[in-house]
């Protein structure tokens, strides 16, 4: 079948293309789907006309900016994809007005090296390879979450192309329910092909890096880690913590470090956890720009990945223990390997940045913890297998009362309504009228899907 956008200023790509293997690709290869076309837009008229094409069409629609999507939510099996990573990754800096312009498709590498250049910075994905409007839509946890809130909480105004390929302007002042909507409500309601951020003077170095502490160690690092998160908060420390098996299959525990300030304040502190003694340290005085790239070698691109997320109240030491050790039991040669990711950071400012209730994103008092499986060899047993040892895991986390006790597993096409419930809570009834109201026939569905009132 031929193909044909009149007007369109990207570039359409189809199955029949040369660039198309490289098109669907995703992160995780086991998110990649058959699309029917994909469309590199250049602007939000681009988009408008993609919108049209695809419902004319009866394509199916997903939106793809950076592509790291576990589920496959940035990818449309036999539709269209809306891709903005090709046109629309920029971040346009004013430093006079302190904010910065950013592309719909653009990562937090290209945000930090911008604002960076004029000592300014705002909430960034710990991960820097991951697309901006996709972490800022849900919510968006970063390394400066504990002064400035969540990522979305910077956001002043963004471009939304919706269902009828309307090109609006939301923020508080213009367009205000939509605004509130997609501040949480991830891709429900459009396409955002620009999204503006309010900036914050940022320190040039901070004291970052990784700790690795052997089994042994466990124990007592995660004993400091509960005293250290139930006590009085420092909202310039945060902490990601990695369980993963090594080479040889030996559990190890990976404790990303970050302050903001210097590395003698970072080192005090963090000196009752440096005092338990890690087989290595690199943690030092780094560029802020570069804290984005500590996490980067845990998650190379092409591999089959299954994943849960699980919010978390508080660390629990057993059931942690036992965590790890599965870990180990779980990891063989050629076959999936697993990893969990704790991540903690200062909640004060996070729980306080929305005293209004003006954004869709449900805070809670709890930190994340990712559970995940790699493979190498895209087979159904691998795939079964990594899903098996991810809910194994999972279930023994959900043992302990710090845990809330339903997996958290947004993103998954083909969600039940509960689940969507669940996401937003009390904010819901009010999303589905908004739902109807920028897009009444739900074709914006690839992410947690708000039924239409």
């Amino acid at each position: 079948m031929s193909h044909t956008i009149r007007g369109l200023k990207g570039d359409l790509i189809t199955r029949e293309s040369s660039e198309y293997r490289a098109a669907i690709t995703r992160w995780a290869a086991t998110a990649e789907r058959q699309a029917e076309v994909v469309v590199f837009v250049k602007d939000a008229g681009d988009v408008s006309l993609a919108i049209k094409y695809a419902k004319d069409h009866e394509y199916p629609i997903a939106i793809r900016d950076g592509g790291y999507s576990v589920s496959g939510a940035s990818s449309a099996e036999k539709g269209l994809v809306i891709d903005c990573s090709r046109y629309l990754d920029y971040a346009d800096v004013d430093s006079v007005g302190s904010t910065v312009r950013v592309g719909g498709g653009t990562t937090w590498e290209t945000v930090n090296k911008a604002t960076m250049a004029h000592g300014l910075a705002t909430v960034g994905g710990t991960i820097d390879k991951i697309g901006v409007a996709g972490l800022t839509l849900v919510g968006g946890y970063g390394y400066l979450s504990g002064l400035h809130g969540l990522a979305l909480d910077s956001l002043e105004e963004a471009t939304v192309v919706v269902a009828d390929g309307s090109i609006l302007r939301a923020s508080k002042s213009t367009n205000p329910d939509l605004f509130y909507a997609i501040r949480g409500g991830g891709s429900n309601f459009g396409v955002v092909t620009q999204l503006t951020f309010r900036l914050y003077p940022q320190r040039r170095t901070v004291y970052a890096g990784k700790l690795v502490f052997a089994r042994d160690a466990a124990k007592a690092v995660l004993e400091l880690t509960v005293d250290w998160r139930t006590g009085e908060e420092d909202p310039n420390a945060s902490m990601i913590q990695v369980f993963k098996p090594d080479s040889e299959g030996k559990p190890k525990i990976l404790c990303f470090l970050y302050y903001n300030g210097s590395e003698a304040e970072g080192r005090h502190h963090f000196r009752r956890l440096l005092e338990i003694g890690p087989i290595t340290d690199d943690t030092a005085d780094i560029p802020y720009a570069k804290t984005g790239e500590m996490m980067n070698f845990l998650f190379p691109p092409g591999r089959g990945v299954y994943q849960k997320g699980i919010p978390q109240r508080r660390p629990d030491v057993n059931s942690t223990l036992e965590v790890i050790d599965r870990l180990a039991d779980a990891s063989h040669p050629g076959g999936p390997s697993p990893l969990v990711v704790c991540e903690y950071f200062p909640l004060q400012r996070i729980l306080a940045s929305d005293p209004n209730d003006e954004t869709s994103c449900l805070r809670r008092d709890t930190s994340i913890v990712g559970i995940y499986a790699f493979w190498d060899e895209l087979t159904a047993e691998n795939f079964n297998k990594g899903q098996a040892i991810v809910r194994d895991i999972a279930t023994i986390v959900q043992k302990s009362h710090s845990y809330l006790a339903e997996p958290d597993e947004r993103g998954e096409r083909g969600q039940p309504d509960d689940k969507a419930r669940a996401t937003f809570g009390a904010k819901y009834p009010k999303l589905q009228h908004i739902k109807k109201k920028y897009d009444p026939e739900n074709i914006f569905n690839r992410w947690c899907p708000i039924t239409p009132a």
